[in-house]
């Protein structure tokens, strides 16, 4: 029989036997492809009790039921009581359901035409924004989020980092600080709050000193660039 070029759907003729059979099979291949979505990607042994439906991309190395079909997707179809597979072409999209990103998102992965991977981000960079800070005094909020942020008061000044329990940062938060003042510019975590340090130096930051922070976990940040060294 024919198929598809895409999908490799198979294609009925007039003398076809069998047709319901056909068919169902390729809906199920359609409902597996259609916002494709997986349920895990780095199994090798098939999940005992699966429900119908319950698609995994096959990991390297499989047994069972799923050997020798590594990257391909195997979904359960209860009908059948068994496992079925899908081989993927160059270009599929699937999103994987125990992966996700810093906004609860699925993350998507692609087909290489041998191997699956998270597709390499084109963003056309925006420029931060520039914010001017006259006060002795800054806590940081979630607005901040990529800016530029410049403290000008010729006194001692702070910037505070509040903890994740107050503000809903999201994960890879980056702040640029620059002190554009005469006073020092001291770096304050807030509650339950850590700041590292870059090698050798402290959490202040003299006239024309830049660092920029970066949240790396849930109340985690490094401090990376110039600041008075210890």
């Amino acid at each position: 029989m024919s198929t598809t070029p895409k999908l490799k759907l198979t294609e009925l003729t007039l003398t076809a036997s069998q047709q319901a059979t056909v068919v169902n099979a390729d809906w199920a291949i359609l409902d597996q492809l259609v916002n494709a979505a997986v349920k895990d990607k780095d199994l090798a042994t098939p999940p005992g009790s699966p429900a119908d439906g319950d698609a995994y991309i096959v990991a390297a190395s499989p047994t069972g039921a799923w050997s020798g079909k590594a990257g391909q997707i195997a979904y359960w179809r209860t009908s059948a009581g068994a496992w079925a597979f899908i081989a993927p072409l160059l270009g599929w999209m699937v999103s994987v359901l125990d992966e996700l990103d810093g906004n609860g998102v699925p993350k998507r992965y692609g087909y290489t035409g041998s191997a699956w991977t998270i597709p390499a981000l084109s963003v056309t960079a925006t420029p931060a924004p520039t914010v001017i800070e006259s006060t002795t005094a800054r806590t940081l909020s979630a607005g901040d989020a990529g800016s530029y942020i410049r403290t000008t008061n010729a006194s001692a000044k702070v910037v505070t980092v509040p903890p994740q329990s107050s503000v809903a940062w999201a994960a890879d938060t980056e702040i640029t600080l620059r002190n554009a003042g005469a006073g020092a510019l001291t770096l304050t975590p807030g509650s339950g709050v850590t700041l590292n340090a870059p090698a050798g130096g402290t959490l202040v930051l003299n006239n024309a000193m830049t660092v920029t922070i970066k949240r790396v976990a849930s109340d985690a940040w490094d401090v990376i660039g110039q600041t008075v060294p210890t």
